[in-house]
């Protein structure tokens, strides 16, 4: 108890006004935004932010979660192992150069591959019935907390676990029957979220300058949801009080455990190499853009490049989040980076750049770049969405994917501040 109120009095409460900045900045942006001014419920708006809050200090601040995020991290320290002892098998010293000391880390070998070793745990757990059985509770709580339709609450409970792209294809029977508030609501959460798989990849890159980053990765997740549904009831208020009810879900079209177990390391290995194609083609173009602006003349002595361009744009809203002014180029970069190309590269380009930030700068931007909330995400969506919907309601997608982002990009912005805000006391 002393410990708590000397906390509490050593605490500087201005940090508070951050947050505040952001949230309120942020929803007059929405409130612009907004398809229907008139039917913005805001009660919902601001009862989806006190869970966002709430949510950061109980995943931030209790024991009980550090212990939690303490296990998750060993088990993936395992499942990492595990699967490095099979790369080895494969590609011998190559997979584990770091045992000679002449190569170091390989991230197409030492980090990538453990996705195909989740994908398959994840369709064993799908196939048994264990995963579903944990998103429908979850679900059920987001309804009576956020005020969210079942298959709203499906879709945002499994956005935790699988990625923007499986979640439709979970609640494929049911799509067509969303409304549009509520559709968009899906995809501004899988917008402002990250896939579970793809998250130990980035846990993966962090752990080189970062104690547990899966913890903050997940609180980042779980905040993020309550946070894309506030901002998505304001951008697309909803028609009626009617919800969208969900009673079934082929979560698993498996035969058997082994045909799970094939189907996952299939679908691991092509979300594997997806990505790889992805890093080589956004990293190639970026540095011929920057060579390209490097041929401009100088300003103020230094060399033009993408992430300067960001750095100067995007400060203002480091700063609003709560970055000191001389840091918030360093993350407004960052930032951009992400938004520009994919959080993978923002992942990158932070472990770089770590070094010249401050610990309270260092956890904001981590927050705001912790979601698939990117200008690539647009294209992914605009995919998915048209292949599973009517042709009839192909004009509505095109409608709210770039919206979708936009919410998703609002959404890490808030929960980067209020992390900043309760990690400072």
């Amino acid at each position: 108890m002393n410990d708590i109120l000397l906390s509490i009095r050593n605490y500087d409460f201005q940090l508070l006004m951050y947050p505040i900045a952001t949230i309120t900045i942020l929803f007059l942006l929405s409130h612009i935004l907004s398809e229907n001014r008139k039917k913005i419920t805001y009660k919902q708006a601001f009862i989806c932010i006190l869970w966002q809050c709430l949510f950061g200090i109980l995943l931030c601040k209790s024991d009980s979660a550090l212990v939690a995020f303490n296990k998750i991290n060993a088990g993936l320290d395992s499942i990492m192992l595990s699967t490095l002892k099979a790369m080895e098998f494969c590609f011998g010293g190559l997979a584990n150069p770091q045992k000679t000391g002449k190569i170091g880390f390989i991230l197409a070998l030492q980090g990538f591959p453990i996705l195909i070793t989740i994908s398959a745990l994840s369709s064993i757990l799908i196939y048994w019935r264990v995963l579903p059985t944990i998103i429908r509770v979850m679900s059920v709580f987001f309804r009576y907390t956020l005020g969210v339709g079942g298959t709203v609450g499906i879709a945002t409970s499994t956005n935790l676990f699988a990625g923007m792209s499986e979640t439709p294809l979970i609640i494929k029977p049911y799509l067509n029957k969303l409304s549009k508030n509520e559709l968009f609501s899906v995809m501004a959460c899988g917008a402002a979220g990250m896939a579970g798989s793809i998250m130990v990849i980035y846990s993966n890159i962090l752990s080189e300058v970062i104690t547990t980053p899966i913890s903050h990765l997940l609180t980042a997740a779980i905040m993020n949801i309550p946070g894309s549904i506030a901002i998505a009831s304001l951008i697309m208020p909803k028609d009626s009080q009617q919800y969208s009810e969900f009673d079934s879900a082929n979560f698993s079209e498996a035969k058997n455990t082994l045909d799970a177990i094939s189907t996952g390391i299939i679908d691991g290995g092509k979300v594997m190499i997806m990505v790889l194609l992805m890093i080589v083609g956004f990293m190639s173009l970026i540095d011929i853009l920057n060579n390209l602006l490097g041929l401009l003349p100088p300003i103020e002595g230094e060399v033009l490049s993408l992430q300067r361009i960001f750095g100067i744009i995007l400060a203002p809203i480091s700063f609003m989040m709560g970055i000191p002014w001389e840091e918030a180029h360093i993350a407004g970069a960052i930032l951009g980076t992400k938004i520009a190309t994919n959080e993978l590269l923002g992942f990158t380009h932070f472990v770089q750049d770590i070094s010249l930030m401050s610990q309270h700068t260092q956890i904001i931007t981590l927050y705001s770049i912790a979601g698939f909330a990117n200008v690539g995400s647009i294209g992914v969506m605009l995919g998915i969405y048209s292949v599973l919907l009517p042709s009839s309601k192909k004009h509505v997608i095109s409608q709210l994917t770039w919206k979708a982002v936009i919410a998703g990009t609002f959404s890490n912005c808030i929960t980067a501040s209020i992390a900043g805000a309760i990690f400072a006391f």
